[in-house]
């Protein structure tokens, strides 16, 4: 059994340092079985301060870009807002201009929102259908799946 203990700031705990420990857990099916497992849990390597290499990878895109992902993701937001001819103008104009596979997928669950809370429900269904199918190419779940049999 594997377990994750959270994170120790740097200055508390040193390179070598151990914690040791009993762990009660509940068998799943009835909760009432419960079993003790001793544990050891050696500190190998300091924890990585990943906060200076975020800092560096925003001042590496350009304000322009930034500004061009906000208003994109702005538009992806209003297309399960918006109604009728005015949502899907806007998700076929979205679909054209985004090439990113992430965005594609926020566009295609927005759309697929956008039918679900019309009032002609009933007439979008095949529809939604075709864009859960499109989500599930994008994500190569069919890929994950077959991987993990």
């Amino acid at each position: 059994m594997r377990s994750y203990p959270l994170g120790t700031p740097n200055n508390n705990v040193s390179k070598g340092s151990y914690f040791t420990g009993c762990i009660k857990l509940a068998d799943n099916y009835t909760r009432r079985k419960a079993e003790d497992f001793e544990f050891k849990y050696v500190i190998d390597s300091q924890p990585i301060d990943t906060s200076e290499r975020n800092d560096t990878n925003e001042s590496k895109i350009s304000s322009d870009d930034q500004f061009n992902s906000a208003v994109n993701d702005l538009k992806i937001s209003w297309v399960s807002i918006l109604k009728g001819k005015a949502s899907e103008d806007l998700f076929n104009e979205l679909l054209e201009t985004n090439e990113s596979d992430v965005n594609q997928m926020r566009l295609l669950l927005a759309r697929m929102r956008a039918l679900d809370s019309d009032s002609r429900r009933s007439q979008h269904l095949y529809r939604q259908i075709c864009l859960a199918n499109k989500v599930l190419d994008l994500c190569k779940i069919h890929d994950l799946m077959a991987s993990h049999v």
